[in-house]
């Protein structure tokens, strides 16, 4: 079994490595190129869009075939993996040619449904995270949770905004599920670490450690499919692995994006402006205002986000409850919002105290 999880992985990396090498030539021809144009935009040159696409073959190409060989597949998987595919075309529809927000929310809302109604994957309730009572969706279970993985879609794709970022934050939610699945090493298991080399690989193009002119990016159809890949992944593995973990404690694992979606749009909506309008006030862009490099700020925010899945898988052990989990949620979430509140301020400030050209 371990010979075979390490020849999956060494051939998964070997494809990914080809793939994204090779991908640098064909994204320009078929259009998945990003070309800067807004001040946000941390790039000043054109980066292929091609490693959502690297990361899909390898999903259905290595990852589906491997586990299916080694371990049982669920009964949903194929709804899952359908999912996935509307998913990914519609990132690749949007990469090229940008769609409407309420378009792709659509889509997401229908892949989601697939996985949630088709394969019948849904969570039940909230845990304790108030009283020493379970707090039980009941009816409400189906569409929360198809609201829980439209939120983490969205999440990975909004937290793309600098290099190494979204495919580090997919590494440690795919390590932690590789932790909760060790001892029965099912399918989440195999697959995870089949998307793991995978992404280990991209990180390294994304980087451009060895090479920065075969640079890469994930790209809408990528990011998506990273955050469908690990809500899919938890809401199943939380409950049938060997440390069953309560929804709070999935969002812990979760943190770092999730935080960020909830805190950026609730800002955005309190502006009077549109939850889907781009700004910059995720955590990267107050990082990289306060001075520090994009390095330090995706190795702050990845130290971060690995110390919350620690939370996340241990609290039990270390004695915290759900409710002080819930809180301890709630307080971030809070400051974050006083953050960017400052944040804003003080860009209007300087907007306000800026020197006029003259036009003499």
């Amino acid at each position: 079994m371990i010979l075979n999880l390490i020849l999956i992985c060494l051939i998964a990396a070997v494809f990914s490595a080809v793939a994204f090498y090779s991908s640098c030539k064909w994204a320009k021809p078929l259009g998945l190129v990003h070309t800067p144009h807004l001040d946000r935009h941390l790039h000043k040159t054109s980066i292929p869009l091609t490693g959502g696409v690297v990361l899909f073959l390898v999903l259905l190409l290595i990852a589906t075939p491997f586990a299916f060989w080694i371990t049982e597949l669920s009964d949903n998987f194929l709804y899952a993996v359908i999912g996935a595919s509307i998913l990914f075309i519609s990132g690749i529809i949007d990469d090229i040619k940008h769609t409407s927000p309420v378009t792709r929310l659509i889509i997401q809302i229908a892949a989601a449904s697939l996985l949630v109604v088709g394969g019948d994957i849904y969570v039940h309730s909230l845990g304790s995270i108030w009283s020493s009572n379970e707090i039980l969706l009941g009816d409400w279970s189906k569409i929360f949770t198809i609201a829980a993985i439209v939120t983490a879609i969205n999440a990975f794709n909004m937290i793309d905004g600098i290099d190494g970022l979204a495919s580090g934050l997919a590494m440690i939610v795919l390590g932690a599920i590789l932790y909760l699945n060790l001892s029965n090493q099912n399918s989440f298991f195999v697959i995870s670490l089949i998307m793991v080399s995978s992404l280990i690989i991209f990180f390294v193009f994304n980087l451009g450690i060895f090479n920065s002119r075969r640079k890469i990016f994930l790209g809408d159809s990528g990011s998506t499919l990273l955050g469908f890949i690990c809500a899919w992944f938890l809401i199943e593995s939380s409950s049938q692995s060997d440390q069953t973990l309560p929804p709070i404690a999935v969002v812990f694992i979760l943190l770092v994006p999730i935080l960020d979606i909830f805190s950026v749009m609730f800002a955005r909506l309190l502006n009077g402006l549109s939850p889907f309008k781009a700004d910059q006030n995720h955590i990267h862009h107050l990082m990289l205002m306060f001075g520090l490099s994009h390095r330090k700020t995706l190795v702050v925010i990845l130290i971060l986000a690995t110390f919350f899945a620690w939370i996340g898988i241990y609290h039990q052990t270390l004695g915290i409850s759900e409710r002080i989990l819930f809180i301890a949620f709630m307080f971030m979430f809070i400051l974050k919002l006083v953050i960017i509140y400052i944040t804003i301020r003080f860009r209007k400030k300087l907007q306000v105290n800026k020197p006029k050209k003259s036009t003499a």
